[in-house]
């Protein structure tokens, strides 16, 4: 459980806040600081865990949460028993390499959904504009908790799950020297001719055509 969490004064300026209901104004703040939230701006909850914390009805905290989510200042599927805050490392950016390390580990508490993975992008887009040295060790965290290692560009942003973050199996972590020597490698092989099998010239499948 986190022991605090930042929320701007400004959200009181914030028009969508300003639209929403008191039950929806209560279930947001609720998403920024319940026991649940940690680091990622995501943790697992749904209208069974706002109603229960709040004291309300089922039905009070779904419409409550779908008020928030109309417009877009969180994001919930609640199969999937996550939510999420899409702004919640605008104010909560890990401020150290261990911090970064950490926010990357805590991936794995998230259920596998596709709400996972889009935060995932999300946040490596967010970690790309930090220096390489919390982007290692966020990658890191993110490589200890699901065996993957997130990769940006050259200029810090990734372009998505897909094309953006580099994926590397946890069983073959191969390095940039390991592939140049596996590249190089294959091209020597390349150059060689093919050893004639024992009988090859009898048989017929190696007789030059």
């Amino acid at each position: 459980m986190r022991e605090y969490s930042k929320i701007s004064p400004r959200l009181w300026l914030d028009q969508k806040f300003r639209t929403l209901s008191d039950d929806a104004k209560m279930a947001f703040v609720w998403a920024l600081t319940c026991p649940a939230q940690n680091s990622t701006g995501a943790f697992r909850g749904n209208e069974l865990t706002l109603a229960a914390e709040c004291g309300w009805s089922t039905e009070r905290a779904r419409t409550a949460l779908e008020g928030v989510a109309a417009v877009g200042m969180i994001e919930c599927d609640s199969a999937a028993f996550t939510i999420v805050a899409p702004n919640f490392l605008r104010y909560n950016m890990p401020t150290s390499p261990g911090a970064a390390k950490c926010l990357g580990r805590l991936f794995s508490e998230l259920p596998e959904c596709g709400l996972r993975n889009s935060h995932l992008e999300r946040v490596c887009n967010a970690i790309g504009l930090l220096s390489e040295e919390m982007r290692t060790a966020f990658s890191d965290g993110v490589f200890d908790a699901l065996g993957v290692r997130p990769g940006w560009h050259p200029d810090g942003i990734g372009d998505g799950i897909h094309d953006g973050i580099a994926m590397v199996s946890r069983k073959h972590p191969r390095s940039k020297e390991q592939r140049t020597k596996n590249k190089e490698k294959g091209t020597r092989s390349l150059s060689r001719p093919a050893p004639l099998r024992k009988n090859s010239l009898q048989d017929g499948t190696n007789t030059p055509k």
